[in-house]
Parts: structure tokens; C-alpha cells; sequence
């Protein structure tokens, strides 16, 4: 006999991790660095983002969260390096992008519209004032890769185009994220994943 007053629910529990995961969210960015190949030169563009607080019960944000969030590195211009003027101007699109996108691109347009700037270093420096520290929806795709030491999967996530951001407010315009869809996320085949264990730690 059972008494559904004395059996226990199931309940599925699903930890969250400290780290990013692909999908659109809002996020706050943090920093934005340019990150050199050891081969080339070139330079790809990394965001560091964080989520909105997380408030579950029992959850403990990574040392370098600065607002109890979970926090990435987001690679931009779709992960690659940037090898020409067109990938570069592409870069400088998105961060304009995120200027409207956070309601401070008219007022850098009255101080730096004609402005002429010598490299991404000098642009970064100038527009990191009027994004940094502000709130954005995101889209981020994520794409897993075997780690050199063959400890397991890791994720890489990026921004695709400029077009992965807008405002936090309103109904989204962004695409609807699946990960059925390999443009969204990029799995690894079953036979090199060899069921390791995805690490939380974006590239």
C-alpha cells in the first residue's frame, strides 16, 4: 500500500556550473583583450563576459566572478584571428554594434565620430569606457575540441557575427538557439570525445 502523503517526489537536480554555456543571455561585459598568435601575428579579439547574478541555493560563483555570476572568455569575429582590414573593420562593426546595443553610441559619437585611430589597441582603449561594466543580450555558440593533453573535451564559445547582440530589453531579435543546429553548437564526434567529461573552461 502507498499514502502519496509519505512517498518522497523525485526531483532532478541539475548542478550549474561556474562557466558560460552557449545560448542567448544577457551578460555583462568585463574586459575585452587581443590575444596574438604564436604563429602569425595576428590578433583575434576575447571578451570576458559574466551572467546576471546567479542566486540558487548552495552556489558559489568563480574567484573572479565580479557580480556572483558565471563568467567566459567569448572569442569574437566568429573565433577566427584577424588576418585583413575587412576582418578588422568587422570587429570594430561589432563593437559599435554593442555601443547601441547598451545606449552609449551617440554620446562616443559626439566625443570620437572623427576620430582617426592607429590600430585596435588605440580603439579598444578608447571605446572600453562606454561598454565595459554595461549589460547586453548575447548570442554565443560554442564548439567542443579535444584537449592537447587528452584530459578530456573542451568548449570554445564565440560571438559568430555582429550581429550576435542587442538590447536587454524588449522581445529578442536574435536566433533562437538549438544544438541540434552545428552552426549553434559544434560537437565532437562520438569516437574522439571517447566519453570524457566536458570541462566548464572555455578555451
Amino acid at each position: 500500500m502507498f499514502n502519496f502523503r509519505k512517498v518522497p517526489e523525485q526531483r532532478l537536480e541539475f548542478k550549474k556550473g561556474k562557466f558560460i554555456r552557449p545560448g542567448v543571455q544577457n551578460l555583462i561585459l568585463r574586459n575585452i583583450t587581443l590575444e596574438e598568435s604564436r604563429n602569425t601575428g595576428n590578433v583575434r579579439p576575447v571578451f570576458m563576459m559574466e551572467t546576471e547574478p546567479v542566486t540558487d541555493e548552495g552556489w558559489e560563483a568563480h574567484e573572479d566572478a565580479q557580480a556572483g555570476g558565471q563568467i567566459g572568455k567569448v572569442a569574437g569575429n566568429g573565433g577566427f584571428y584577424l588576418k585583413n582590414d575587412d576582418q578588422q573593420e568587422e570587429f570594430v562593426s561589432f563593437l559599435k554594434t554593442i555601443m547601441t546595443s547598451v545606449g552609449t553610441l551617440d554620446e562616443f559619437m559626439v566625443t570620437h565620430g572623427e576620430t582617426e585611430f592607429n590600430g585596435l589597441s588605440e580603439v579598444l582603449e578608447v571605446v572600453k569606457p562606454y561598454i565595459v561594466g554595461r549589460t547586453a543580450r548575447y548570442f554565443v555558440s560554442g564548439e567542443q575540441y579535444p584537449k592537447l593533453d587528452k584530459s578530456g573535451v573542451g568548449l570554445k564559445l564565440k560571438f559568430p557575427n555582429r550581429r550576435s547582440v542587442e538590447s536587454p530589453e524588449g522581445e529578442s531579435k536574435l536566433p533562437k538557439y538549438d544544438e541540434s543546429n552545428p552552426a549553434h553548437f559544434k560537437r565532437l564526434p562520438k569516437a574522439d570525445t571517447q566519453s570524457e567529461p566536458i570541462s566548464d573552461l572555455p578555451f
